[in-house]
């Protein structure tokens, strides 16, 4: 039987010529293709290793995609092999990921898994911060495309009533789900989904309840900076700082469960994680009707800050973009990411309306999930639905219905067996059945 080392060497030489590969790639687009075959190799690669190093990695979450595979495999490695085929690593993520902005947030993550498990060792460390990184020329089209997309923001802003922003906060603050108190906190302060979580620390200020004193930000590494900033929706210092007690109990709690939340520790990033993965149906639904554009929890920064500069016009003599600077707590030659942010134009008093959205497949495909009459479709030949039925002929119907399924190019998979009203047992018979015929 083959080594761990040797399984792990063995894939990393399957790859061949990757800057052919790469080159090819950029020619006809196959990102989705390659990047179906090396995740199912790293999938393949995993069920080959023994069951306690396979329990060790799953933390990683290594069925979610390549990066998560990837990172689990360097948990695997020694510091000989991870030297000897980082440049192999690199070239997987170029191969299965043509995106330059995922591309650069991959390398990112990689980068700091490698230099968090080998700390202690100075070369891994040169040699992970030179190679995983893009090249000059990408960063520099990168950086182009980010100016074009804030000049075009700068030109087409969206207008908000300062009213739906004061009613948004009202309902969400006496909310007893936390991610709900979130949107109230980021809404009045500005602050980041992780701040508001762990990184910062939330101080009143004598004699000005309506401004408070921030210490630590996500982007700060080296040094915590401090940010005096206004409190804006009606909401004081006190209630802001009291909110952001109440969800890191909650969160704790959910993530850890009651009995373990004053025990353990949790990373910012799976911190991050946890969180995102819950909180953006609060933002869409309480603000998805009135935005036309994209919209994540990073939206109420933007919000905020437009706010901030409607609730104190005429109280001091910055631009917009160096007040947007002051009160999100960015660097202060950092003009560019202050002007970033410049997508709403909040309006006092105006009368909220709501964004006309055509319906999605997204939307489409939740509404056929919940409805509990009948199961909907969008096949080759547009949308059917089919009804469910509950009669004794169980396996008879289901039969008939594979048969509508498959006549529309839709796959028999569980997930739309079960749709159709059907339980994982039945459906288990049926594909048994199917295999024997």
């Amino acid at each position: 039987m083959q080594t761990k080392t040797e399984l792990l060497q063995g894939f990393l030489d399957d790859i061949t010529s990757p800057e052919v590969i790469i080159e090819i790639m950029k020619e006809v687009k196959l990102a989705r293709g390659m990047c179906t075959t090396y995740y199912a190799k790293l999938v393949q690669l995993i069920k080959k290793l023994p069951d306690d190093t396979r329990k060790e990695i799953e933390k990683f979450n290594i069925y979610s995609g390549v990066l998560y595979s990837l990172i689990g495999l360097i948990e695997l490695m020694d510091s000989v092999l991870l030297l000897k085929n980082i440049s192999k690593i690199k070239n997987i993520l170029c191969i299965c990921y043509p995106c330059l902005s995922t591309l650069r947030t991959f390398m990112s993550h990689l980068k700091y898994s490698v230099c968090y498990k080998f700390e202690s060792f100075p070369e891994i460390i040169k040699a992970a911060k030179e190679t995983l990184c893009l090249s000059q020329e990408d960063y520099k089209e990168l950086d182009l495309k980010y100016s074009k997309l804030v000049v075009e923001r700068n030109k087409n802003q969206e207008t908000l009533s300062d009213l739906l922003i004061f009613k948004i906060i009202d309902e969400t603050k006496e909310s007893l789900k936390w991610e709900e108190k979130m949107i109230a906190i980021a809404l009045s302060c500005g602050s980041r989904m992780i701040e508001i979580a762990k990184v910062s620390n939330y101080e009143p200020i004598g004699g000005e309840p309506f401004k408070i004193l921030i210490i630590g930000t996500a982007k700060s590494r080296e040094k915590k900076v401090t940010v005096k900033k206004p409190v804006v929706g009606g909401l004081r210092a006190g209630h802001v700082i009291h909110l952001v007690r109440l969800v890191r109990d909650a969160i704790l709690t959910d993530y850890f469960g009651p009995s373990q939340k004053e025990k353990a520790e949790v990373s910012n990033k799976e911190l991050t994680t946890f969180i995102a993965r819950r909180i953006y149906k609060y933002v869409r639904r309480h603000l998805g009707i009135f935005i036309e554009g994209k919209l994540s929890f990073h939206t109420l920064r933007s919000i905020y800050a437009e706010m901030a500069w409607v609730e104190s016009e005429g109280t001091h003599t910055m631009s917009k973009t160096a007040f947007y600077s002051e009160v999100l707590g960015h660097n202060p030659n950092d003009i560019k990411t202050a002007l970033s942010y410049q997508r709403f134009v909040v309006k006092p008093g105006s009368e909220v309306k709501e964004v006309k959205k055509p319906i999605t497949y997204t939307d489409n495909v939740l509404k056929a999930k919940k409805n509990k009459k009948k199961a909907n479709f969008k096949g080759k030949n547009g949308w059917f639905s089919i009804e469910k039925k509950k009669n004794s002929k169980r396996m008879e119907n289901l039969e008939a219905d594979a048969k509508i399924l498959q006549e529309n190019g839709i796959k028999l998979t569980y997930d739309n067996l079960r749709r159709c009203g059907y339980g994982t047992i039945l459906v288990r018979k049926f594909k048994q059945k199917q295999k024997m015929i």
